[in-house]
Formats: structure tokens, sequence, C-alpha cells
């Protein structure tokens, strides 16, 4: 709970944030819109709480899991232990499929990914 200038406490629903937040489409954009939605007046206190970095860090601890977040960087996860949903990705394309187009022309792999999680992909699914 956070005081507000009023002196009521200000209830953070984590739940209905993140939805609002999925809602309009994830990223930091849609976490400050959200914020701002939900804060109103206070938007000043929200912006004391809006921490891009430690946004990416818990989106990445959810992401891959705490085994996968450790090897990438080397410390323990703080706030979510669970598997990585990382884990559940399925290539969109069969390897037989890849393995004809690779007889017939040359290609590669363009990703926003960084490197780790492109790495790991191929190396789960192929």
């Amino acid at each position: 709970m956070i005081p507000c200038s009023t002196g009521d406490l200000l209830r953070l629903d984590l739940k209905k944030i993140t939805k609002r937040i999925k809602g309009y489409g994830g990223g930091l954009d849609a976490t400050e819109k959200t914020l701002i939605e939900s804060f109103g007046e206070n938007l000043r206190i929200a912006r004391k709480f809006f921490f891009p970095e430690l946004i990416k860090q818990i989106f990445e601890e959810i992401y891959l899991g705490k085994d996968l977040f450790y090897d990438k960087y080397k410390e323990h996860p703080r706030f979510s232990k669970g598997r990585g949903l990382i884990l559940n990705e399925r290539p969109l394309v069969d390897l037989e499929t890849l393995l004809e187009l690779r007889r017939k022309y040359y290609f590669g792999i363009v990703t926003g990914r960084e490197r780790f999680e492109a790495e790991l992909g191929i190396k789960n699914n192929f």
C-alpha cells in the first residue's frame, strides 16, 4: 500500500494492472499508459514506481524461468521462481520443411531476440 496525498492508502491490484497492460499490447508504453490511468492525479506517485529496468528484469525472470535466467545473468531471480515461458514456444516451420528449403536456398535467421534466446530456440527445437 502506498500513502496518497489525501492520507488514504492506495491499494495496488497487480492482477488488474497486469491485465490492463496486456490489453494495451504489453511493453513499457502500455505500462506507462496503465499507470497514468490507474493513478490519475497521483501520477507523480506512479512515476516513482515506474522503473523500466525493474520491469525488464521481472519480464526476463518470467520469460526465461529461474534456471535460464541464472544461466544468462549469473544471478538468481528475485521475483519469479517458475519454469520459463520460453520453454512453451514451438517452431512455426517444421524441420523437414527447413531441410527442403536448405537444399534449394541459402538462408539465415533474422530476429529481434538476443543471441542467447535465439540459440536456445534452435537448440530446443531442432
